[in-house]
C-alpha cells in the first residue's frame, strides 16, 4: 500500500511530499506555487526535486501533487523545475547514447513516462549539440567583428583576481538577457554568487569572454572544461548572453564564434552547445557546427479544465 506524507521542503519550496511503501520512500517531489511566474494569463505551480523508483508510488504522488497545486489556485502544473529556471529543470527524453556532460541534468528514462502517465505533455523542448569542428571559422562573422569594433565594443577574458565583481556584472547582464525566457523569474544576487562560487575552481578565464560597451557588460560567452569527459578534450558552452538592445543583435553569434576559437586554441577538440531552447537563436547558431546529442522536455498539465 502506498502512503503519502509531508516532509521538510527543499530550499524555498512550499511543500514536499513523499510516497512510501513497506517503510521505504518510493517517490519524492517538492512543490512551488507562491513565487512562480505566470504563463500567459495562467498561474503556475512547479514540481521539482523529483525522484521515483516505483511506478505505482510515482502515479500516486503525482496525482496528489496536482491536487495540492490546484488547491493552491494554480491553473497549470509544470515540471520538472527546482523552483526556478536558474536551477536544474527539464527531463532528457531522447539521446544518441553519448555519456552525460558536466552540469547536464540527468534522469532515468522512467521519470518522463511517470509524468506522461499523470497527464503531463510537453510545454517546451530543448537540445544539446556536439560541435566537432572547433577549428572551422564562420566567414560571415567577420562583418560582425568589424561592426562591433566600429561601435566601440571590446572583448576581454574574465579577470580571476576580481572574480566576485565580475560575477556581479554577469548577474546584471544575465538578469536582463534572460528576462524574456520562458518561465523566467528573478533570483537574489546572493544565490547567484553562491552558485558561481562553487564553480570557481572549474573556471578557466580563457573560456569566459566578456563584451564591454559604454562602461558596462553587454555580452558574455562562458564555457567550462567537461570534467566528465575522460579524454579531457571537451568543453561545455554553458552560457551565451547579450543585452536585449537592438544594436547588439548578432553579438551572440560573434561570441559563440570567439568561444569556439578560444577552446580550439586552448587545445580542446570538441564542444557541447548545451541546453538550448528549440526556438532560441543560439540553436540556429550551433546547428552550423554540429548535430544533436540530446533532447529535453519541460512538461505541463492543465489543472482547471
Amino acid at each position: 500500500m502506498i502512503e503519502l506524507a509531508q516532509a521538510p521542503p527543499w530550499l524555498d519550496g512550499d511543500e514536499r511530499w513523499i510516497a512510501s511503501a513497506g517503510g521505504a520512500v518510493r517517490a519524492d517531489v517538492t512543490l512551488w506555487w507562491k513565487m512562480t511566474p505566470q504563463y500567459g494569463a495562467r498561474s503556475t505551480g512547479f514540481l521539482g526535486r523529483y525522484s521515483a523508483g516505483d511506478r505505482d508510488a510515482a502515479a500516486t504522488l503525482l496525482h496528489h501533487a496536482s491536487i495540492r497545486l490546484r488547491a493552491n489556485r494554480c491553473d497549470l502544473a509544470i515540471g520538472p523545475i527546482d523552483g526556478n529556471t536558474w536551477r536544474s529543470y527539464r527531463f532528457a527524453i531522447e539521446t544518441d547514447g553519448t555519456p552525460p556532460f558536466m552540469l547536464e541534468p540527468e534522469n532515468p528514462v522512467e521519470w518522463p513516462s511517470d509524468f506522461a502517465a499523470a497527464g503531463f505533455a510537453p510545454l517546451a523542448h530543448y537540445r544539446s549539440h556536439r560541435d566537432r569542428d572547433l577549428g572551422v571559422r564562420e566567414p560571415r562573422y567577420v562583418h560582425l567583428d568589424r561592426r562591433f569594433s566600429a561601435l566601440g565594443l571590446s572583448l576581454r577574458n574574465l579577470n580571476m583576481n576580481a572574480y566576485e565583481a565580475e560575477m556581479r556584472a554577469i548577474f546584471i547582464l544575465c538578469s536582463a538577457s534572460f528576462r524574456q525566457n520562458l518561465l523566467y523569474s528573478p533570483i537574489e544576487i546572493g544565490e547567484f554568487l553562491e552558485m558561481y562560487a562553487r564553480l570557481r575552481p572549474l573556471v578557466d578565464p580563457r573560456l569566459c569572454i566578456l563584451a564591454e560597451h559604454e562602461g558596462r557588460l553587454a555580452g558574455l560567452a562562458f564555457a567550462l572544461e567537461d570534467r566528465r569527459d575522460p579524454s579531457g578534450k571537451n568543453v561545455v558552452i554553458k552560457t551565451v548572453a547579450r543585452l536585449p538592445e537592438r544594436r547588439y543583435a548578432g553579438l551572440g553569434a560573434l561570441l559563440t564564434d570567439r568561444i569556439r576559437l578560444a577552446a580550439h586554441e586552448a587545445g580542446y577538440a570538441n564542444a557541447v552547445h548545451a541546453l538550448m531552447h528549440e526556438s532560441n537563436a543560439s540553436l540556429a547558431i550551433s546547428r552550423r557546427f554540429g548535430g544533436p546529442i540530446r533532447r529535453y522536455a519541460l512538461l505541463s498539465r492543465e489543472l482547471r479544465t
